[in-house]
């Protein structure tokens, strides 16, 4: 049940995250669009499910958490990428900014809200030593 539960929330916020992208930037392809929705989806499944079973052992809140930054590196992954995909037709340089920009605040988003809240749940989980 958890498996189909997280499939149709990935279905709904990849739909809804990459319809708010393409209304800020004013997408005018429709294919780019429905590619956007269906990549983004698949990238949700890629990420998430290795992910629902690396962390079903620890608490609700760091998996919650987990979800969330998943979600948010693929929604900046594939972001820059998109980014880096324009820049290129318009330009013969090589994109490499903007990628590297979303690549870099996806890691960030992705490591370390991980390491605050396992220390927080480690350090209360020892027992201390006085």
């Amino acid at each position: 049940m958890r498996w189909i539960s997280y499939a149709a929330v990935v279905t709904i916020l990849s739909f809804l995250a990459f319809t708010a992208y393409s209304f800020l930037t004013t997408i005018d392809f429709e294919i780019v669009y429905q590619f956007g929705t269906f990549a983004m989806t698949l990238s949700y499944f890629i990420f998430g499910l290795p992910m629902l079973w690396i962390v079903r052992h620890y608490p609700l809140t760091l998996r919650l958490l987990i979800y969330v930054t998943t979600s948010s590196v693929v929604l900046f992954l594939f972001i820059g990428l998109y980014e880096a995909w324009h820049d290129a037709s318009l330009s013969p340089l090589p994109p490499t900014g903007s990628m590297i920009q979303f690549t870099a605040l996806a890691c960030l988003l992705f490591v370390l809200p991980y390491e605050i809240v396992y220390r927080k749940n480690f350090v209360s989980i020892q027992p201390r030593v006085s």
